[in-house]
């Protein structure tokens, strides 16, 4: 017996390139716990946001995402402060969010965590102070790159050419990060809080909040990554001629 009365799945059969038969097991799995309250999929019209929040004023006690890192995004953004939990079953082409938290990589195996799981609060970033991001957040031309690849990922090839021009006049881009907490407290509390930060330990000390970061030089004019998930700290790095940062 499962301690979730009401759970609601969405699902989006866009995620991934599975098809039918991991989504009817997952629907299957949580139909044998006796928990599955209600299951929505995902349409290209109606707002993932708008029903989720529906979901909540309906009372669900536990949401369940079936689908890839944008379709959890959505949801998880309509979550941040509500009591109800989210359980993520990797059904996308990369499902980032999933492997930052180390969640079973199997469908049945995550749909298992209705049972076992254990409950985890994440740090959630936000950035330019409204848009919500739980994983990683690109800024420069990251950013600018992203719909690029979407669009030859969808087909349309003539953005690569778009995306080789980018990448060579694109200008580097400052960005500032603030922590609700002192960076070097926050870095003992991430997934590698028991390694010494060996780049840019200087950052890290007299308890402060907030560091500003600028792009190297050269083509791309540099490439900042921010992983804030569960409390991962900035250092950088190398990274195939440019610098990188991360949050550890």
């Amino acid at each position: 017996m499962t301690r979730f009365s009401q759970v609601a799945l969405i699902q989006n059969p866009a995620s991934g390139n599975g098809g039918e038969p991991p989504r009817l097991a997952v629907r299957n799995e949580l139909t044998a716990a006796g928990c599955l309250w209600k299951e929505l999929v995902v349409e290209p019209d109606r707002s993932i946001a708008i029903r989720t929040s529906e979901l909540l004023r309906e009372g669900v006690d536990l949401i369940v995402v079936a689908g890839g890192d944008g379709t959890v995004r959505e949801v998880a953004s309509t979550l941040v402060g509500k009591p109800v939990p989210l359980l993520i079953i990797p059904l996308g082409t990369f499902n980032n969010f999933a492997r930052s938290l180390s969640l079973p990589a199997d469908p049945i195996g995550a749909c298992q965590l209705v049972h076992t799981g254990a409950l985890r609060q994440v740090d959630v970033g936000t950035a330019n102070g409204r848009h919500l991001f739980f994983e990683a957040a690109g800024v420069g031309v990251d950013a600018e790159l992203f719909p690029l690849g979407e669009a030859v990922k969808q087909g349309r090839f003539a953005a690569i050419f778009r995306a080789v021009r980018l990448a060579f006049v694109h200008q580097q881009t400052a960005v500032e990060l603030n922590f609700d907490r002192p960076i070097d407290r926050a870095y003992q509390h991430s997934f590698r809080g028991q390694s010494p930060v060996r780049h840019r330990r200087g950052r890290f000390r007299n308890n402060r909040r907030r560091i500003r970061l600028r792009g190297s030089a050269g083509a791309g004019g540099g490439k900042w990554r921010c992983r804030l998930c569960d409390c991962r700290v900035v250092r950088s790095e190398r990274h195939r001629g440019n610098r990188r940062v991360r949050c550890q």
